[in-house]
C-alpha cells in the first residue's frame, strides 16, 4: 500500500508540474484523489467547458470596480452622485457543489468614499485610496477584511502620498502583493499616457520602491518588479528592480500556480505624428526566464547594464496582431494562461469568440498536439515566426511556444476575467460565474460528474439585437490602454 501511495504521490506532482501547477493545500486527500481532481480539471480547462456555473446579481456592473484574486472575486458598489465607492462585497469563487456554505464578506459602508480598492486574504488587509484636502493627498488605508477595523499588524493606520512628489496625480491604482502595495499613478491626454509608480510596504509603512516615472509595472514575485518605461523615439525599456494560512478560499487554492510559467500581458500603442493609433500589439512575456537573463547580465556587470532585444527578447516573449488577439486586459492573465477574443476566423471559426492562450511549455514538449472537436479548436504554434510590426521594415523573430484554444461562438459578456479555478464574465445586472473546480463526489461517482455542458452559457447563440450582444466586447479598435500589464 505505502509503494502505491508514493507512487501516487510522484505522478501527482508530475502531473501538476505539467500543466504549471504546485500542490499547495491536500485538504486531507490522499495522492490519488487529488490526481483525479487535477486530471478533472485539467480536462475542463485544457476545453474551456467549466464544471459549474451560477450568477452573483449585481445592480449596475458599470458602476463598480473589481478585483479578483486567491480565489474571491471582490467589488466596490459606487455611492450615489459620487466618483467613488463605499460598499465592499467579497464572493468566493467557489461552487454549492463543492463547498455548501461560501464564504462571503460584505461591507455596506467602509467610513470613507474610496477611489480604488486592494486587498490579500492572507493577512486579512484590506486597502482602500482615498482623496483628501481638496485633491492634495492620496490616503491609503489598511483595513482588516474581518472587522474593517485599522490592521493590527501595520505600523500606521495609514500612508500619505502629496500631489508636490508625484508630478503624475490624476488616478491612482493599487496593485497588493505579499507585504507590498505598488501605487500607480495615471494620466492622461488623448491617446496618450503618463504614468509613475511608488512601492510601499503597508506593514512598516516604509518606502521601498521611491516616486519613478514610469508607463506601467508589475510585480513578478515578492521581492522584485518589472517596470516599463517609454524612451524618446517612441521605443520602450524594461526593467527590474529588487527591494528588500489565513485564506478562507481553501479549495480553489489547493492547487496554486507556479511562478516558473508565469506571463505577463502587455498591448504596445503604435501612433501617427498626430497621436492616433495605428495599430496595436499584443505582446506576452514569459516572466522567470526574462529575470533568469537579468540576473545573470546583472552578475557580469557592475551597476545599471542595458541587454540588447536580440539576446533576450525571442527567447522570453511573442508578439500578436491585436487584429487577431484582442486583449481583454486587467486581470484576464492567471499563470501560464491568457484570456483573449479571438477574431482570427482561422483558428475560430467566428469572429469575437472566447480564446485561451497557454504559454506553459510542458505540455507542449510533451507532445502535445493541435485538437478539434464540434466547440472548440486548438493549435499548436511552436515554430519560430517572424512578426512584422505594421508597414515599417522592423521583423521580430517569436520563439515562445503557445498553445491557442478558440470556443466556436460568439461571446456575450461586457468583460471576462480569470482566476486559477474561475472565469467571470460581466453582465448589465450581474456577474456569471463559471467554475473549472471539481467536487470530490464527482471524483468518487464518474458516473454521475457533471463534466462540461456550458460550452452554451459561454456562448450562446444570441439574437443579433439581443442587450447582451449590444454590451459584448468592443472591436480592435476600442480604447485599450497603452502598455497595459496583465497580470
Amino acid at each position: 500500500m505505502q509503494i502505491v501511495d508514493s507512487s501516487a504521490e510522484i505522478r501527482l506532482h508530475i502531473e501538476l508540474a505539467v500543466d504549471g501547477l504546485l500542490l499547495n493545500n491536500r485538504g486531507g486527500l490522499p495522492a490519488n484523489k487529488l490526481l483525479e481532481l487535477a486530471q478533472t480539471m485539467r480536462k475542463a480547462w485544457e476545453e474551456i467547458d467549466p464544471l459549474w456555473t451560477w450568477t452573483l446579481p449585481c445592480d449596475n456592473t458599470r458602476r463598480t470596480t473589481y478585483e479578483i484574486s486567491d480565489g474571491i472575486l471582490a467589488y466596490m458598489v459606487e455611492k450615489d452622485n459620487s466618483e467613488g465607492f463605499q460598499r465592499i462585497i467579497y464572493h468566493e469563487l467557489v461552487p454549492s457543489q463543492v463547498k455548501k456554505e461560501r464564504w462571503e464578506q460584505e461591507w455596506k459602508d467602509i467610513g470613507f468614499v474610496a477611489t480604488d480598492f486592494s486587498y490579500n486574504l492572507h493577512d486579512d488587509v484590506q486597502i482602500f485610496m482615498e482623496l483628501r484636502d481638496n485633491g492634495n493627498v492620496r490616503r491609503m488605508h489598511f483595513l482588516t477584511i474581518s472587522t474593517n477595523q485599522p490592521h493590527p499588524r501595520a505600523y500606521k493606520p495609514y500612508f500619505d502620498v502629496c500631489k508636490d512628489v508625484c508630478p503624475v496625480w490624476e488616478e491612482c491604482k493599487t496593485i497588493a502583493y505579499d507585504n507590498y502595495i505598488a501605487m500607480l499613478f495615471l494620466e492622461w491626454r488623448g491617446l496618450n499616457r503618463s504614468g509613475g509608480a511608488m512601492v510601499i510596504d503597508w506593514r512598516t509603512a516604509s518606502v521601498v520602491l521611491p516616486y519613478t516615472r514610469v508607463t506601467d509595472l508589475a510585480f513578478a514575485s515578492k521581492d522584485t518588479v518589472i517596470l516599463m518605461y517609454n524612451e524618446e523615439g517612441g521605443g520602450r525599456r524594461w526593467a527590474s528592480s529588487k527591494f528588500g494560512e489565513n485564506c478562507p478560499a481553501t479549495h480553489a487554492k489547493r492547487f496554486i500556480a507556479d511562478p516558473g510559467v508565469r506571463i505577463l500581458g502587455m498591448i504596445f500603442h503604435r501612433t501617427s505624428f498626430d497621436g492616433a493609433i495605428i495599430e496595436r500589439d499584443l505582446v506576452v512575456l514569459s516572466v522567470q526566464p526574462f529575470l533568469r537573463i537579468c540576473a545573470r547580465h546583472s552578475s557580469q556587470h557592475l551597476g545599471e547594464t542595458t541587454i540588447e532585444w536580440d539576446d533576450w527578447g525571442p527567447t522570453v516573449t511573442r508578439w500578436l496582431p491585436s487584429t487577431n488577439f484582442n486583449y481583454i486586459g486587467f486581470r484576464s492573465t492567471f499563470g501560464s494562461r491568457m484570456l483573449v477574443v479571438m477574431t482570427d476566423l482561422e483558428h475560430s471559426g467566428v469572429a469575437n469568440s472566447l480564446g485561451m492562450l497557454d504559454f506553459n511549455p510542458r505540455p507542449i514538449l510533451k507532445g502535445y498536439k493541435d485538437k478539434v472537436s464540434q466547440h472548440w479548436v486548438t493549435k499548436v504554434l511552436t515554430e519560430p515566426s517572424e512578426y512584422r510590426l505594421g508597414q515599417s521594415e522592423k521583423v521580430i523573430e517569436n520563439r515562445l511556444p503557445v498553445r491557442v484554444t478558440a470556443l466556436r461562438g460568439t461571446i456575450p459578456f461586457r468583460g471576462l476575467f480569470m482566476d486559477g479555478t474561475t472565469i467571470v464574465g460581466s453582465m448589465l445586472d450581474s456577474y456569471r460565474i463559471f467554475s473549472f473546480l471539481p467536487s470530490i463526489e464527482d471524483v468518487d461517482h464518474p458516473d454521475q460528474r457533471h463534466l462540461g455542458g456550458y460550452y452554451e452559457s459561454i456562448v450562446p447563440d444570441l439574437e443579433p439585437e439581443s442587450e447582451a450582444t449590444s454590451e459584448a466586447f468592443p472591436s480592435p479598435s476600442g480604447d485599450y490602454e497603452e502598455g497595459s500589464w496583465s497580470e
